[in-house]
This record gives C-alpha cells, sequence and structure tokens, in this order.
C-alpha cells in the first residue's frame, strides 16, 4: 500500500517547495508516518522544522483544497528542540504563517563543521536525527548569457553558471536562481530553468570546475538574477534530486515508478530528513 505525503521543506531559492512524494509501505505494514524534515545553514537567517503526518491514498481527501489539505497533514502541537555538540538547546515554536517550527537563527547560531541534534516528541512518539554542517561555501561565481527569439516568439536568455569545486571532499551540489523584472519590481519572481542540471556532485573529479547551464524564458534587456549554490549534505541532494525527477517523470510517464527519499529520522514510523548545507549568492544583471 502507499501512502501520499507532502514533504513541506522549503528550498525555496530552487523553486522547491511543498513536494508531493509517495512511500511504499508494503513491507513493513505501517498505517502512517510522522514527517519531518529541516535543513540548517549559517546563511539562512531562519531555523525551520516542519512535521506533518501522512494521508492514505484510500482516504477521501477530494473535497481539500491544497491549502487546506496542507493545513490537515501539518502537525501543529509538536514539541520540536535543536541541540549543537555542547549539548545546548532551544525549543522552537510553531508559526501558522509558515506552518513550520521556527527561531530566528542569531537565537542559535549555526557553525560550519558542527554537529547538531533534532528531537520531535509528538503523536505519543520521539523522532531524532543528526546532521554535521559542510564547513566549506565556494567562493565565487563567473556568468556568461546569450539570447534568442525562439520559433514561437518567446525571448530566451541561455546562462552559464561556472565556479570552482571544493577540493578534498565529495561535494553535492544544488543549483538555483530566481529572477526579477526591474522595470516592474512588484511582478512575481520566476525562476531560471536549469532542469536536472541544477543538481551536480564531483564524485567523477574532485576539483574539477562545475559548468551548469540553464534558461530564463521570457526575458528582457533588465533583468536582475539572483544565483543560489549550496554545497548540501547528500542526504539534502538525494532528496531534492528524487523530488525533482519524481515530478518530471509522473507528468510524462505513467509507469514511472517513484524514487523513495532517503530518510535519517530515528523512530518508530519517522520519515524525512534533517541536514546541513552552506549557501552562496550572488546577484547579476542581465
Amino acid at each position: 500500500m502507499k501512502y501520499y505525503f507532502i514533504v513541506l521543506i522549503s528550498f525555496l531559492y530552487l523553486g522547491c517547495d511543498d513536494f508531493g512524494e509517495e512511500v511504499d509501505d508494503r513491507p513493513s505494514g505501517r498505517t502512517q508516518f510522522v514527517l519531518i524534515n529541516g535543513f540548517l545553514s549559517p546563511e539562512e537567517p531562519v531555523i525551520r522544522i516542519r512535521v506533518s503526518k501522512t494521508v492514505s491514498i484510500f482516504e477521501d481527501i477530494s473535497d481539500l483544497t491544497t491549502a487546506d489539505l496542507r493545513d490537515a497533514l501539518t502537525i501543529k502541537n509538536a514539541m520540536v528542540t535543536i541541540m549543537n555538540e555542547n549539548q545546548n538547546e532551544i525549543v522552537l515554536t510553531y508559526r501558522s504563517e509558515s506552518r513550520a517550527y521556527e527561531i530566528e537563527a542569531s537565537e542559535f547560531p549555526i557553525i560550519p563543521g558542527q554537529k547538531y541534534g533534532l528531537k520531535v516528541v509528538t503523536e505519543g512518539k520521539e523522532f531524532t536525527a543528526q546532521s554535521i554542517i559542510p564547513t566549506e561555501i565556494i567562493d565565487d561565481i563567473t556568468t556568461t548569457s546569450s539570447q534568442i527569439i525562439n520559433e514561437g516568439g518567446i525571448s530566451l536568455k541561455f546562462l552559464n553558471i561556472q565556479f570552482d569545486d571544493v577540493v578534498g571532499e565529495n561535494s553535492f551540489y544544488v543549483v538555483g536562481g530566481t529572477v526579477i523584472n526591474l522595470d516592474n519590481p512588484d511582478a512575481t519572481a520566476t525562476f531560471v530553468d536549469f532542469g536536472s542540471k541544477q543538481f551536480v556532485t564531483d564524485v567523477n573529479g574532485d576539483g574539477i570546475p562545475i559548468s551548469v547551464n540553464g534558461q530564463v524564458f521570457n526575458a528582457n534587456q533588465n533583468m536582475e538574477v539572483t544565483i543560489r549554490v549550496a554545497n548540501t549534505e547528500e542526504l539534502i541532494y538525494e532528496t531534492l534530486r528524487a523530488s525533482f525527477i519524481n515530478e518530471d517523470q509522473a507528468a510524462s510517464d505513467l509507469f514511472f515508478e517513484p524514487l523513495i527519499p532517503p530518510n535519517n529520522i530515528q523512530g518508530d514510523g519517522g520519515y524525512g530528513v534533517f541536514g546541513g548545507f552552506r549557501l552562496f549568492e550572488k546577484k547579476i544583471r542581465l
């Protein structure tokens, strides 16, 4: 039996929010999972952990809007605690605006290279996880671009991103970008389309420069693009990659078997990812 759940992870800079995934539960016979997801970074202003639950595909949710479903699946009364390797700890507060447990990062700084623990108590159970924040962050990126008008009359800007690989370790990068039209700054930001190329590793060649290609649709001559490169723990990389592939393939292949995202949540019925990343950001004009 399969149970659908919404992985409430906010990697918004990648355009990756609220992924729908599946858990194949036939081996264990489990009827419900508690889903816990949180990504820590020294560069992020807020520490945010999301706690939710599954819903069976046999449950009737046809009358629920997407917003109502998210609200119904969110667990709002958990006790969520973060601790560092010195055993200092802090309890996060649930915020209805984000449907997440949060604190300002200034209250509990995230330090590169250090280990952090997570404890979540809910539904009468305790769940735990650990993460080590990556030490290194990339130094800089360079960009080149070109523009065409396609056969449909749509202006496309091709963007190439290059950066130096972190040397001496296996690195897992996720590249993203947001686009703002400076002629209409109040308009909703769009995303640079990197497709599957947004997921890059150096496992085939440590220290080799990284190059990633993307494109911007409906490009004009007065745009600002914010490029972000995350050096992530492998768990985060595999989670985001699985979610991207599942969404991409499900739209075109009815027989596609979804990839099951990794799990490092300890505790009976717990599922999700608690991990760390470093984030480099640069604004460019196109």
